[in-house]
């Protein structure tokens, strides 16, 4: 009986012992954005994306929040083009197009800095069938900042950029089927920004 004691004390040491030399986990941060974006476009050169990217600005808000850095459903709260006309691929009428996406990113835990990718789909209604596709640069074509080791382990982003390439298909003065090409910028926040350094 003694020596099921001592055994048990023994076993009931090791344990304990095991657990304290455990490293204490850390929580990774999360950053949050529900923040205005507007985006501008950018053509070749005396190509038709050219005057087609000059009617595709437009503002955005959506909210977003990393999750363990997988690709989660945007979710759009508004969509508006600024500079359509009643010739555009898109009208300014915001029930006019319907708008969809992806995002992934993840933040550091060492320096605050945010990066990840996005992919943005709006579809005009009125008039019908034009398709605007908006995809991030990867792995990198969003970053910005999180305040997130300042307020503990939940974030806000700011500095917000994503840049990328955007295809327009549809009516024939709306890219066809082959479709039209250029890049985008999309800011956080302002109408005007810098993209990340390559």
């Amino acid at each position: 009986m003694k020596k099921l004691a001592l055994l048990m004390l023994v076993a009931l040491q090791l344990a304990v012992s095991g657990c304290s030399s455990t490293p204490k986990s850390t929580q990774a941060i999360t950053t949050n954005s529900n923040s205005f974006w507007e985006a501008t476009f950018t053509g070749e050169p005396g190509d038709a994306s050219e005057l087609a990217a000059s009617g595709l600005t437009f503002t955005t808000q959506f909210a977003v929040s990393d999750v363990l850095g997988t690709q989660e459903p945007l979710d759009i709260i508004s969509l508006n083009f600024i500079n359509a006309s009643s010739n555009s691929c898109f009208s300014v009428d915001r029930d006019t197009s319907t708008a969809g996406g992806t995002y992934e990113f993840d933040t550091s835990t060492s320096t605050d800095q945010v990066t990840g990718s996005l992919q943005l789909k709006v579809t005009s209604t009125t008039p019908a069938g034009n398709v605007l596709t908006l995809t991030s640069y990867t792995p990198s074509g969003f970053t910005g900042t999180s305040n997130g080791n300042i307020n503990g382990t939940t974030g806000t982003l700011s500095d917000g950029v994503v840049v990328g390439t955007w295809t327009l298909t549809g009516s024939a003065s709306c890219g066809g089927t082959d479709g039209l090409t250029g890049t985008f910028l999309m800011c956080q926040g302002t109408t005007t920004c810098s993209p990340p350094a390559p």
